[in-house]
């Protein structure tokens, strides 16, 4: 049998979980305390240390939903033979629509990747995910693909910071596509090694 205690503690997760998802929706990161979000929660500050440790671990938990539904991108390139953008464009179109789903916890993460060491840290894992993901056969000390991983990381988080902050008027489908012929020229091209020995050869 499940404690009757168990279902009332999920019930309040979820709830401190939604207040932090809607502060992070309409606030800057920095500005919102674990105060506000138990008040928004409607519950106590003791309650919100209760489930998590501080505000951070919030965040990384909202993040982790949304890796869980954006990473649908990274798995169909690393098997894809066609790196077209016309073939990418439903693939971007879903990481997209995930990104707007969650764009508050996308927005705090990239607020406290600028002053949170640990953040960055965890970029640096969330890149070579990435780099690992994309380019599969690449070997690890491979600086092309890691620059094109760079490249590719860079274009995708700055569009969505521009896109989701300033709330440009761009309409999903156009977004989607737009991106995706952006990645293509980083992805579908030859590989850089390639591009390098004919311009050295």
């Amino acid at each position: 049998m499940i404690p009757i205690r168990q279902p009332h503690r999920a019930v309040t997760r979820s709830q401190i979980l939604q207040a932090a998802r809607e502060l992070f929706e309409t606030e800057p990161y920095h500005d919102i305390s674990v105060e506000a979000i138990a008040k928004r929660a409607g519950v106590s500050r003791a309650t919100v240390y209760l489930h998590f440790d501080n505000k951070r671990q919030i965040l990384d938990e909202l993040i982790t939903d949304l890796r869980r539904e954006a990473d649908v991108l990274w798995p169909n390139l690393s098997v894809s033979n066609d790196r077209s953008a016309a073939a990418l464009t439903p693939h971007v179109a879903a990481f997209l629509d995930a990104i707007r789903r969650h764009s508050g916890a996308f927005r705090a993460w990239m607020q406290a990747g600028v002053t949170e060491d640990d953040v960055a840290g965890t970029s640096r894992r969330d890149l070579d995910r990435v780099r690992l993901l994309v380019f599969p056969d690449a070997a690890p000390d491979d600086s092309d693909a890691l620059a094109r991983t760079v490249v590719l990381v860079s274009v995708i988080e700055r569009f969505c910071v521009y896109w989701l902050d300033h709330e440009l008027p761009i309409p999903p489908d156009t977004a989607a596509a737009i991106l995706a012929e952006a990645m293509a020229g980083v992805i579908g091209a030859a590989p850089a090694r390639t591009l390098v020995e004919r311009t050295t050869g």
